[in-house]
């Protein structure tokens, strides 16, 4: 081989190594955090607790919901796909006593299921529909 194709060679490695250290790294950050005894979202347990989240706590990582569920839905955030939706359909119930941001706990009014009757969203019924954790209390 001349010199030419072997640095190619090297140079075609080396970028997809780097890719695949990307899509790690990536997929590692969706995960929605560390886990102790649950799978997905993040316990006050692992990550040594936060103002919102106590010792031992399950959260999840939530947003303003989009389109129709828009200003009246959180939705959650921590784990896309089925594998996600799969865990918060374990984990939240209808009922459920939760907080948003470390505020006054509110029940679960009513959740968002997609076409696999997973749920993706929740509806609380103090009416945020705004925040970045919640947590069950």
């Amino acid at each position: 081989m001349d010199k030419k194709k072997k640095i190619m060679i090297v140079l075609i490695l080396a970028i997809g190594g780097i890719g695949i250290l990307w899509y790690m790294k990536k997929k590692k950050g969706a995960t929605g955090g560390t886990t102790g005894a649950t799978t997905g979202g993040t316990t006050g347990a692992t990550t040594g607790g936060t103002p919102s989240a106590r010792q031992g706590q399950v959260c999840n990582s939530v947003m303003e919901a989009l389109g129709g569920g828009k200003g009246k839905y959180l939705a959650l955030t921590d784990k896309k796909g089925s594998e996600g939706r799969k865990i918060n359909t374990q984990r939240y119930k209808v009922g459920m006593s939760v907080s948003v941001d470390g505020g006054t706990p509110t029940k679960i009014t009513k959740v968002w299921k997609d076409t696999n009757k997973q749920i993706g969203a929740v509806k609380l019924a103090d009416g945020t529909a705004n925040g970045s954790k919640m947590c069950i209390v």
